[in-house]
């Protein structure tokens, strides 16, 4: 499955002064909790991406959350991120509803219902419960009376899916947006606290 990046977790290069210049005298910790800091700060982002799309999509907590990964921020890389898988979801995740006629499902919540004629819920030996479609045909032969015969072709079923929650994450930028700007302030945060923690421990050392 490919990911796309949602969310970028990365310090400016004033920050990274400061810190630095506050630890000039211990270097060799600057790695570390800058890499902690900026992962805790994507699991954050993660979670609340999570909370803020499911207000605004029909799609399960669970669904988005399994669309969604962590990449950590190493030594060599000082960023972290969210990524977003492009695998589609099964059609039943869109609040998929059994009708007289066939299914109706709703991407965005506040948004009319679109429906699909001739498709069911099925599951299967598995326990796989989906939304499906026949796929088959009509074949068509003469008969001696100089009617027709018509005989319907029946084949496997089809398990039908809607977009991926990449495509539909597309559609909420002032989301995205917002917890972009709340991961970088979290780690931030995590960072001096990181900061406060070492410098107070180096002065409780050096004091005894």
């Amino acid at each position: 499955m490919a990911a796309n990046t949602l969310i970028t977790v990365e310090l400016d290069q004033a920050k990274l002064r400061e810190v630095q210049q506050m630890l000039r005298e211990i270097p060799r910790e600057m790695p570390k909790i800058l890499c902690r800091s900026l992962n805790d700060a994507a699991v954050h982002a993660r979670s609340q991406a999570v909370k803020e799309l499911a207000t605004e999509l029909t799609v399960r907590q669970k669904d988005i959350r399994d669309s969604l990964r962590v990449r950590k921020a190493t030594y060599t890389d000082l960023s972290a991120a969210v990524t977003i898988g492009d695998q589609r979801i099964g059609l039943i995740g869109y609040a998929a509803r059994q009708g007289a006629r066939g299914v109706s499902y709703q991407i965005h919540k506040g948004v009319s219902r679109d429906a699909l004629r001739s498709t069911f819920f099925a599951t299967m030996a598995s326990g796989h419960r989906a939304v499906f479609k026949r796929v088959g045909e009509y074949r068509v032969g003469p008969r001696s009376s100089g009617k027709y015969w018509s005989k319907w072709r029946r084949q496997k079923i089809m398990e039908l899916r809607g977009p991926s929650l990449g495509v539909v994450s597309e559609d909420a930028p002032a989301i995205i947006e917002r917890v972009q700007e709340e991961s970088l302030a979290y780690a931030e945060k995590r960072l001096d606290a990181q900061v406060a923690l070492i410098l107070g421990r180096r002065s409780k050392g050096s004091a005894a």
